[in-house]
Formats: structure tokens, sequence, C-alpha cells
């Protein structure tokens, strides 16, 4: 009976540390965004999105990537105020490394990016080779992109044109009539 015991004690103990175990590895770590995740926008439009930090609660000392573009074409990039930009990130050359001062634990605004809708079709802003470091140490590569919905440019509708209805007075060539 003893024996028993300790057999399902022993098995609960190692079912609830497998369970703990995949709550571990399941937690979300720092990564970046782009927000607005999604619009919809017609060939031409120009519209800004922005680039940020979720830091889940650790502590973030700088962020370093590359933005990419898909069927957007670039038109600024401007780095927050309060941040430290290393390598500064421009159109021609989206790479950054940004340093944030004193670091942060919390959502961060990083870039706000301007562009303009390309082709019709779906487009997107999205990172590569993202590292985000922390107290000396790398503590997350994720990222998330934002995808986009570029609708054509619509055809105007030619509005018909007016008939004439009224009825023109006819030239009398002095003739008048006799009843």
């Amino acid at each position: 009976m003893k024996n028993i015991k300790t057999k399902i004690i022993l098995s609960a103990i190692i079912f609830l540390s497998f369970l703990s175990f995949l709550g571990t590895v399941n937690a979300a770590g720092p990564s970046l965004y782009i927000s607005p995740a999604s619009l919809t926008k017609t060939v031409g439009n120009i519209f800004s999105v922005s680039a940020g930090l979720n830091a889940q609660g650790v502590k973030v000392f700088a962020v370093e990537g590359t933005l990419v573009f898909n069927k957007l074409s670039c038109q600024s990039i401007t780095v927050a105020d309060g941040l430290m930009a290393q390598s500064v990130p421009t159109c021609s050359n989206p790479h950054f490394l940004i340093g944030i001062p004193n670091g942060t634990t919390s959502d961060k605004a990083l870039v706000t990016v301007s562009v303009k809708a390309g082709s019709a079709g779906p487009a997107s802003i999205s990172f590569t080779g993202v590292d985000i470091i922390g107290e000396g140490t790398s503590v997350g590569s994720a990222s998330t992109g934002g995808n986009y919905t570029i609708n054509a440019t619509p055809t105007p509708t030619p509005t018909p044109k007016p008939t004439s209805t009224s009825t023109t007075p006819q030239p009398s060539n002095g003739f008048v009539g006799y009843v």
C-alpha cells in the first residue's frame, strides 16, 4: 500500500514538472513588430507604419535588423525620439542598430516609415537579421511584419452627356401662316 502511494505521488510530481516545463518553453520573449499589422490601400497611396519593440518584461538595451519592403516604395524612415541610432536606417539602406538609453522592459516605438503603395496585390514590410540585445547578451530574434492589400486605382465611370430635349425655334422666314 505504501509503495502504491509513493508511485502515485512520484507520478504526480513528474506530471506537474512536465507541465511547468511546457509553460516555460512556450513563454514569449522580446520581439519586433510592424504596426498596423494590416491595411487596405490603393496603388499610389502614401501611408505610415511604425516598427516597434515588445520587450515582454525583459530589459532590452539595443535592437538590430533590416526592414524589407515588398511592393511598397520607401519614402522616409524616422527614428523615434529618445533613441540612439548607431546605424541610422534610410530608404536606400534600411539596416538599423538602435540603442535604448537605460533600457526598457515595455513596448517601445523604434522608427516610423512612410511608404508608397506599389502595384495591386499583396504587399508587406518585414524584418531580417533581427537581434534584440539585453544586458550584454542576445535575448531574442523574433519579429512580426505587416501585410497589406493594395487595390488597383479605380477607373472613373464616364458620365453620360446630356441630350438636348429643348425645342429650338425654327426661323419663320417672315411667313406667317393663315388660319
